[in-house]
Formats: C-alpha cells, structure tokens, sequence
C-alpha cells in the first residue's frame, strides 16, 4: 500500500469514526383520525406515578395533538394509552421466537453495532393505543427514535410525528 493509500485510509476512518447513530422518528398506525377531544393515561397499574419520562412525553404528545386541533382534556370519553420505554438499541422486539426451526420475525430488529460507532445507542419506543368506542376502531399507533442519548429534542420530534400519523384522515 502506498503512503497516499494510507493516509486516505485513516482520513477516512477518522470521519467514520464521527459517524452518528441518531435516526429520525419512525412512526406506524393502524388507523387515523382522532375525535376532537381525547385524555391520555399511562400504561402504568392504576394508582401508581408514572416515570419523569413517562410524563414527559405524555406533556409533549398532548402538545402536539394540541397544534393539530385535537384537545387534551380529562374526562373526555375518548382516552389514549401511552406507553413508553427506553432501551439500548441493541435490544429487539418480537412476538415470534423462531420456534419450530422458524426464522424470527422482527417487529423491531436489534441494531447492529457498526465498526464506526461512537456509543451503544439508545433506543426510545412509543405506543399508543386505545380501546374501540362508539363510532371509532381501535387506534394503534407505534414509534421510535435511536440515538447515543435520546434529547428531549428527539423526544418532541417523535411525539409530533405520532400526533400527526394520529391525525390524519
């Protein structure tokens, strides 16, 4: 290899190794479209608080849902659950083992950690979902954000996303 080549190389590696791992907001539904008034309960055992996370979230989906005419109100007959978790990316979600000899089915495949990665990245993951009630299906709505270290930047981009998949008819 010629001194040029590896200078190259290492020029290369060195920008590689600033490689971000952030995603933008990943959001599916099932269904759109939201009546013009809905409250939201955590997905946390009826009588317990639920996490600094867990809350905050719920403030900026409410927010969101807010910008996009729906309102926020408690006692309104249209709820939405809002569950929340963070984990590492490295961990994935499946409702099939891959018993039988079957190849697992992902619903979200664990990350592959790359050469150039600079951190383990985080992974934060949404579902709201609520039951089927007069004159609406049951709505189900998923997302999720990975980066080194989920923002509360990151966070807001993804409820907005949500609130507008919700949304839309």
């Amino acid at each position: 290899m010629r001194p040029g080549q590896i200078v190259t190389l290492f020029a290369l590696s060195l920008g590689l190794g600033a490689c971000d791992v952030a995603s933008p907001p990943n959001v599916r539904s099932t269904t759109s479209g939201l009546p013009q008034k809905v409250h939201l309960t955590s997905d946390q055992p009826e009588g317990s608080k639920p996490s600094a996370m867990q809350a905050d979230f719920s403030q900026q989906l409410a927010a969101a849902l807010e910008k996009r005419g729906v309102a926020v109100e408690n006692g309104s007959d249209f709820g939405l659950t809002v569950a929340v978790a963070l984990a590492s990316a490295d961990v994935g979600i499946t409702q099939s083992a891959g018993a039988g000899g079957q190849a697992v089915v992902w619903s979200e495949a664990p990350r592959k950690h790359g050469m150039f990665d600079k951190c383990r990245p985080q992974r934060l993951r949404v579902v709201v979902s609520n039951s089927a009630t007069a004159g609406f299906p049951q709505k189900l709505a998923e997302g999720e954000v990975s980066a080194c270290r989920i923002t509360q930047v990151q966070s807001a981009a993804l409820a907005a996303k949500l609130a507008e998949d919700l949304t839309r008819r």
